[in-house]
């Protein structure tokens, strides 16, 4: 474990597109060895980029750009060209307003040794070098922030920078502008910490505690919420629990963290047992109910969800989607999910939520792989020239060419297009495909069949009102195929079923036929304002993940109680040490909840250890509601297992990694010196409007 400073900077500007992420599941992207180009300008035309570009590629492959903006035919050419592997390129939104900005760009300039490219500096793009670049180890962007790392500026002009800067505070009568200027000297002086623990992860020196501390919890809160939809709070104290535990046990006994973080993780294993321990099934709409009610906090949102999953079962697919109106209300369609998600994340449409969402697109389904353009460009003509702008292409692959001018078209507004990869192998593949053209009304487009990608007709396409994708799974909403044609499929897929005597063979059967069969479930979320619209469907959805984890694996006490119900022996760890730090750390929960109700939390676990000590107490514990200790079964405060387990789980996974990499921090030490070209670019034309 080593720790290394660097000169480095971050700002809170990030990414000008998603197009440019190179890590989809955390939306991020990072560039090493990096050329920085900087300047004021707003950037359209790739004609301004283009002389520059042609010297560049000779060169380096790593091109980060900051500027004013880089949008249209200069957005599309750098993404198209990044899909190509001509060079990897991320374009940055220049931090600052105004005068500012350009005080900043320079000092962005001086960090990584280059010009800030301005006409007010008599520095037009048209005559850019590669030598007017900064240069930087790594850059690292999402969608808010920028940090560059190991700049190679000058170190004496940054040390004159920052002295500058400091003068500038010094004669200043502005306490805004006093502070702003406190702001640059921050980030420029401040540096950046890589700390090196098998992979290097970068830390802000700055608040370098409280900033490390923060991002850890967050993704214990991130990891809960993507996996279940709820328990962040839970995961997050759980967390911050154990970090304090586990730092007082380092820093006042002594022990070893490598030696913590293990055990943490071997024990952890009884407090599931404990928690398994204390579940009870979901066998009742009223068990149901009361989960939804408790997870959307609305007994009316509470009984739909209860419908739909009573209607759908715990494997059903479900949809939340705005309303018209004011009010909520669900319906049953056409449609199916498969673990198959969008072939590249340049397809998505909301990064927030890193998935690709069409409104009534038009589907090819083929079992086909699709390189070249030159086998889509006849349809892509016809629905183009029939004013259909929405395409989902499921097929075995997209790639290469085919894939770049899907991703092109789609950034210039042409159409927007979503390719999916197929769901199952060989023969399974091609009639699961079969299932989804009769879902969608398609014509499956398989050469085994004598159809052809190029002879394709806008009539042999499917419909649906809606496709949904992300990177892991597809859903298909509202299918546009014939419904007899449907009950004839899965008839077809029934008869299979019973002359069929293979058990595996009958599992893929069973998935297909639910798969078919089930329909889809869309909940509809109206409010009266745009915020409570987003707020109530959040909530819906939330409701609906938790809901389905309570089916799954059942019920627990709420409020804390489950955790606090989990009493680790001997036996459950090789330590004392780490046994009574996750002993304290399961009260957490339950001691927030106290407080937050005005009560004594020592007074009330005491009064609740003593009750546990009883037969027949299991679902007692604290209401916060009546600020009593009473039945929470009966009170309706449950949790679902699944909730609360992932929470746990997530938990110890970051306050392990945050014991391990915070033990390296606690001496940064001031200053530490820091001690190929490649091919061209196959040319930046041929890309029109297909």
């Amino acid at each position: 474990m080593e720790i290394e400073y660097k000169e480095g900077m971050e700002f809170d500007k990030g990414y000008a597109s998603p197009y440019f992420v190179t890590n989809p599941d955390r939306m991020e992207t990072e560039i090493s060895d990096a050329y920085i180009l900087i300047t004021d300008k707003k950037i359209s035309s790739i004609q301004d980029l283009l002389p520059f570009l042609e010297g560049f590629v000779k060169v380096s492959k790593n091109l980060v750009i900051i500027a004013d903006e880089i949008d249209g035919e200069a957005l599309a050419t750098l993404v198209v060209n990044k899909l190509r592997g001509t060079f990897n390129a991320v374009a940055i939104k220049a931090p600052g307003f105004g005068d500012r900005r350009k005080a900043m760009l320079e000092d962005i300039a001086i960090l990584s040794g280059g010009k800030v490219i301005s006409e007010d500096m008599g520095r037009k793009l048209e005559n850019v070098t590669v030598e007017d670049c900064g240069r930087a180890e790594k850059l690292w962007a999402d969608k808010e922030n920028t940090r560059i790392i190991g700049g190679k500026g000058d170190k004496a002009a940054i040390t004159a920078r920052i002295a500058q800067i400091r003068r500038e505070i010094d004669e200043s009568t502005s306490d805004f502008d006093k502070e702003k200027l406190q702001e640059r000297l921050a980030k420029l002086a401040g540096g950046v910490a890589v700390i090196n623990v098998g992979a290097a992860t970068e830390i802000e020196l700055k608040d370098k505690y409280e900033n490390l501390g923060a991002e850890f919890l967050k993704q214990a809160a991130e990891k809960t919420n993507d996996n279940v939809g709820d328990g962040t709070t839970t995961s997050v104290v759980l967390a911050h629990a154990m970090i304090e535990e586990g730092e007082k046990a380092i820093s006042e006994k002594g022990f070893n963290v490598i030696h913590l973080s293990e055990e943490l993780k071997k024990a952890s294993a009884a407090v599931i047992k404990g928690l398994e321990a204390q579940k009870e099934a979901i066998d009742s709409p009223k068990r149901v109910h009361e989960v939804a009610t408790l997870s959307a906090k609305d007994a009316d949102i509470g009984k739909l969800i209860a419908d739909v999953m009573g209607k759908i079962g715990a494997e059903g697919v479900v949809t939340v989607e705005d309303s018209n109106t004011i009010g909520n209300s669900y319906e049953m369609v056409e449609g199916m999910q498969f673990d198959r998600g969008y072939i590249s994340p340049y397809m998505m449409t909301n990064p927030d939520k890193m998935e690709s969402v069409l409104e009534n697109p038009y589907i090819l389904v083929t079992d086909q792989k699709i390189s070249a353009i030159s086998d889509l460009l006849p349809l892509l003509e016809k629905l183009i020239q029939a004013g259909k702008k929405e395409l989902v292409i499921i097929a075995e692959e997209v790639e290469g060419e085919a894939l770049a001018t899907l991703v092109v078209n789609k950034l210039r507004g042409v159409f927007s297009a979503l390719a999916v990869k197929a769901p199952g192998f060989g023969d399974r593949r091609k009639e699961m495909l079969e299932d989804i053209a009769s879902i969608t009304g398609a014509d499956f487009i398989s050469e085994d069949l004598g159809k052809k990608l190029v002879s394709v007709e806008v009539k042999s396409l499917g419909k649906a009102r809606k496709v949904v994708a992300d990177k892991d799974n597809t859903v298909i909403v509202g299918g546009g195929g014939d419904k007899a044609n449907i009950e004839k499929r899965i008839a077809q897929i029934k008869s299979q079923l019973q002359k069929s005597d293979s058990d595996f063979d009958k599992e893929k059967l069973q998935e297909r036929l639910g798969k078919l069969s089930g329909g889809v479930a869309v909940i509809k979320v109206g409010a009266p304002t745009e915020s409570a619209q987003k707020e109530l469907k959040q909530r819906v959805e939330d409701a609906v993940a938790a809901t389905r984890a309570a089916m799954e694996e059942g019920i627990v006490p709420g409020g804390g109680m489950a955790l606090f119900n989990v009493v680790l022996g001997s036996q459950d760890s090789p330590s004392t040490e780490v046994a009574t730090i996750l002993q304290r750390t399961l009260e957490a929960p339950l001691r927030a909840i106290i407080v937050n109700s005005g009560e004594s939390p020592d007074k009330i676990v005491e009064e609740l250890k003593k009750e546990r000590s009883k037969p027949g107490t299991e679902w007692v514990g604290f209401n916060a509601t009546t600020n009593k200790l009473g039945n929470l079964k009966e009170a309706g405060i449950i949790d679902p297992l699944k909730v609360t387990k992932t929470a746990f789980i997530n938990a110890v996974s970051v306050a392990s990694n945050y014991l391990t990499i915070g033990a390296a921090i606690t001496d940064i030490p001031e200053e530490k010196k820091n001690n190929g070209p490649a091919g061209g670019m196959p040319g930046m034309g041929g890309m029109g409007d297909y």
